[in-house]
């Protein structure tokens, strides 16, 4: 556990580094992958992921081990979608 809190760490660092002007041991990698190529390598249908997005959980997983990213890999479900509103128990009516 306190290797992956110093990864955690050392991660940050570089950012910090970064955005503030210092220079850093190396320059940190981002990559963000879309929902969509996410569902689409675990073979997920585009449309029925975004009512549970438990689906994406293990094709997360692999590409998080296959690809090596300093910053989250998986785009997080930050946009307001039918799943979101199945999640809160939202009473809106859907924009769909």
């Amino acid at each position: 556990m306190s290797d992956i809190l110093a990864l955690q760490q050392q991660r940050g660092k570089l950012y910090s580094d970064y955005y503030t002007n210092t220079i850093p041991e190396r320059m940190p990698i981002g990559l963000t992958l879309p929902q969509h190529l996410v569902a689409e390598y675990g073979g997920q249908n585009l449309f029925d992921f975004q009512f549970d997005y438990g689906k994406m959980a293990d094709p997360a997983r692999e590409l998080c081990a296959k690809i090596y990213s300093d910053s989250c890999l998986v785009a997080p479900a930050n946009f307001c979608c039918p799943g979101l509103r199945r999640c809160i128990s939202s009473m809106a009516p859907s924009p769909l």
